[in-house]
This record gives C-alpha cells, structure tokens and sequence, in this order.
C-alpha cells in the first residue's frame, strides 16, 4: 500500500511539473523549454530551460553538442555547468586544467565507456569572446576537456534542476 501512494504521488507530481511547463511556456512567449535529463553527468529528472544571453560562471546550461566526436552524436543536447568564462585564462598542463590559476579539472586517460585512450583538450591563453569552458559533475563526464569550448550560439539557454 506505501508504494500505491508513493506512485500516486510521483505521478501527481510529474503530471503538476508538465501542466506548470506548458502554461509557463505558453505564457511568456515561448522563452522556457522543459528537457529531461538521463545523463549521470548531471541530477537526472526535469530541468526548466530559461532562454537567456546572460551566461555566467557557475550557470548550468542546456546546449546543442556541435563537434565531430565518437562518443557523443553532433546536435545532441548536454547539460553542463559553465565553469569558465570569455575573459578568463586557461591553461592547461599535461591533464590538469586551470581556471585564473585555480585547479577546476583534470582529464582521464581513458574514457568511461569505451575504455579506450582520450587525449585531452589543448588550450593556454584567454578564452576567447562568445565561448565557454563546461563541466559535467562526475570524473567520466564527456565535457570540454576533451573537446574545448561552447560557442555562444549553441547554448539553448540556462537549466533550473526542478527534480525528479
């Protein structure tokens, strides 16, 4: 019986967070998205997607993945964590990844996956306008590490974690 009500529940839930998406979006011309994330690189559940060209550190964004890559098919949509920003210096060093001198990541040898060798990302100097350094938040996370940065235009908008 505990379970029956904690299904009720859960599907009462997710039935609220749908109808609150759609009137949102509707509402306000169109500026919201809802996506579902299935990555462990991230809180899997539903994200509210806020367009927006207000990108800053420590924002979590939804973007459209528009690198060649064998791990990750070309227009697939990512949630990450803007870690760096234009303006910012990142230098990296062997597999290690620094932020304005600070430690933000290091690069596996191997990926997760595959379990086959991963060169990292090369980059020592300014980020450049328009472009973002991300970060998913586990160690395997397929980020730009391995494959640079986010281009302005790709970035869909910014993602509030609303759960389940």
């Amino acid at each position: 019986m505990q379970f029956a009500n904690r299904l009720s529940v859960a599907i009462i839930s997710l039935i609220t967070v749908f109808i609150l998406a759609f009137i949102i979006r509707y509402l306000f011309d169109k500026n919201f998205l809802l996506v579902r994330n299935i990555s462990p690189s991230e809180p899997m559940g539903f994200y509210l997607v806020v367009k927006t060209s207000d990108i800053r550190k420590g924002d979590l964004i939804l973007f459209k993945f528009s690198k060649q890559s064998e791990f990750i098919k070309q227009g697939t949509l990512l949630l990450k964590e803007v870690i760096c920003v234009p303006g910012d210096t990142l230098i990296v060093k062997g597999r290690n990844f620094f932020c304005n001198g600070k430690l933000i990541a290091e690069a596996l040898s191997y990926s997760c996956k595959k379990h086959i060798p991963v060169e990292p990302f090369s980059f020592n100097g300014v980020i450049p306008q328009r472009e973002y350094f991300v970060l998913g938040k586990t160690k395997c996370s397929y980020d730009s590490r391995y494959w640079g940065f986010v281009k302005k235009e790709d970035i869909l908008g910014k993602a509030f974690y609303l759960g389940f």
